[in-house]
Order: C-alpha cells, then structure tokens, then sequence
C-alpha cells in the first residue's frame, strides 16, 4: 500500500486520481480547500494553501507519493 497526498485532489483529475489510487487499495489523503466534494473513502484535509498554517495537518507524516494538483500557478 502506498501512502499517497494529493494538493488538491477535488476537480477532475484529483477525483480520477483518488478512486484510481482507492481502488488499488492506496491510502489517500487530498489537502484542499473543501469547497468540492473530496471522493468517497480519502482521508480529506480541509485547508486553504493560502494560509501560514495550511499544511500543519499533514506535515508530519511520511508520504510515498505527493502530488500537485492545483490551478494556481502560486502553489505550483
């Protein structure tokens, strides 16, 4: 099992991704800012990148796998 974050991960393709990765049987955790659904069985992190403190929620962890998803050209 891979241990996989997405930032993002509530449009198109951070939905594709997530059921792809769930359906491999991958631990998913999407950090976004909530204001789409997050797919069924990912371990979502509501925050806003934007803030000092957006990433206290998951900065610990031991991550496989992060991936970039967002549209804003700041983040990337």
């Amino acid at each position: 099992m891979t241990n996989i974050l997405l930032l993002g991960g509530t449009g198109w393709l951070g939905k594709t991704l997530s059921g792809l990765a769930l359906d491999r049987g991958h631990q998913v955790t999407a950090l976004a800012r909530g204001t789409d659904p997050f797919v069924e069985g990912v371990d979502a992190v509501v925050s806003d990148r934007a803030t000092s403190e957006a990433y206290s929620r998951v900065e610990n962890n031991d991550w496989d796998l992060v991936v970039e998803l967002t549209s804003s050209p700041r983040f990337a």
